[in-house]
């Protein structure tokens, strides 16, 4: 399975009669080919018997509406052959697609579901360096470059080079320049061959060995709407494309070892890109580790500090404290102390002068107390003493009435 994009930024070059008549051959040889189109001006797809102006579906609505591209696929006169349409509604979808996500990679997975049941998928791309053409660039694996052999055609041939190694760093690293086609060769003057020379001298073996001739044929078969090798079988326009169509098969097998160098350079990019993740993320690891080690690190020391600082004071503290009990103790005492000897000396005094004082007092009082118990005794007796004799009296009166 080959996918190839055929592309100039150059109009007029050959790249739209080169697709058709190309895949035509290849069709031919007993390849099935699906030639998709992705010019607005839709020149391949009128060339191959379709009418553009009549389309309900195109590959416009594969961009702007993700239309699977097989419900738009389309029979040719060829067998083994098959046209996706565009015509020129496809000329707004850059603009329309400009601030969509993963714009340029559209196409890429369009195709992918075509990829098993085609030999070729060769992509007719419009003579612009835009979305489009980066999308046919990013889904295919091959780039065939038609170049005009005049002097002009030269001059943007390297920034056309430089846009696909562009895309093959950034977007597709399987993307390879198979070959350059050398169109439009006029066998009747010099500079044809100067040109070829030219482009010989400085890309070496990227042109191809198949030259295409000017051809009156190949200018006229757009009309009968069939490629070359139905307008004019035996036209020396059939033979070069024919020729062209060989070398391409043959070089199958240097493509497969492209395919699969990409692919191992696909894989070797993106194991370099997880590796260089995975680097990424150990510096970071060790970057964060060993912050967080110096954090850990100064917030012991801190810590350590703080205690430090925190046991002085209390030390401190303790002492001062230590300092004040002891002062508060010693006045204490040393106030107690004159207070008692104070207060032994004051009751000492008070004792003394009491003795002196109050005795005296002391002894009348307990005399005069003695003298008025003596009384109460005696007063207490006398009165018994009268009650006795007044109940005796009364008793012995009675005895006598008796």
């Amino acid at each position: 399975m080959r996918t190839i994009a055929l592309i100039n930024q150059k109009g007029g070059v050959g790249k739209t009669t080169t697709a058709v008549n190309l895949g035509a051959c290849l069709a031919d040889l007993g390849k099935k080919v699906v030639l998709i189109d992705i010019d607005p001006q839709g020149n391949s797809s009128s060339w191959m018997g379709i009418n553009i102006n009549e389309l309900h579906k195109s590959m416009f609505n594969v961009f702007h509406d993700n239309l699977p591209i097989r419900e738009i696929l389309h029979e040719t006169s060829i067998e083994n052959m098959w046209v996706v349409p565009s015509n020129v509604t496809l000329a707004a979808i850059e603009r329309t697609l400009a601030n969509k996500l993963e714009n340029d990679t559209i196409l890429k997975k369009s195709i992918s579901p075509l990829l098993n049941h085609f030999d070729y998928i060769i992509l007719d791309c419009p003579p612009s360096l835009g979305l489009l053409t980066v999308n046919a660039l990013s889904a295919v694996k091959e780039v065939i470059i038609p170049l005009e052999t005049k002097v002009l055609a030269l001059n943007g041939l390297v920034t056309l080079i430089n846009t696909v190694n562009l895309v093959k760093d950034t977007l597709n690293p399987s993307l390879e320049v198979t070959g350059i086609i050398a169109c439009m060769f006029d066998i009747r003057t010099n500079l044809s061959n100067k040109v070829v020379e030219k482009i010989k001298e400085k890309f070496h073996d990227k042109l191809f060995k198949s030259i295409i001739r000017e051809s009156t044929q190949l200018a006229e078969c757009p009309i009968s709407s069939q490629p070359i090798t139905r307008y004019a079988p035996d036209s020396r326009g059939t033979q070069d494309y024919m020729d062209l169509a060989r070398e391409v098969i043959e070089g199958e097998k240097e493509v497969e070892r492209y395919y699969d160098e990409g692919e191992a350079e696909t894989s070797r990019h993106f194991d370099e890109e997880s590796k260089e993740a995975g680097q990424q993320n150990d510096n970071d690891e060790d970057e964060i580790e060993q912050h967080s080690g110096e954090v850990e690190t100064e917030a012991s020391w801190q810590s350590g500090e703080e205690n430090k600082e925190v046991d002085r004071q209390h030390d401190d503290g303790e002492n001062e404290v230590n300092q004040c009990h002891g002062d508060s103790e010693n006045g204490t005492d040393q106030q107690y102390n004159d207070d008692a000897e104070e207060g032994e000396s004051g009751t000492t005094h008070y004792a003394d002068e009491g003795s002196e004082d109050v005795d005296p007092q002391n002894v009348n009082n307990e005399k005069e107390t003695g003298q008025h118990s003596d009384e109460v005794e005696r007063e207490a007796d006398s009165q018994f003493n009268d009650e006795k004799n007044e109940v005796d009296q009364r008793f012995g009166e009675g005895e006598k009435e008796e």
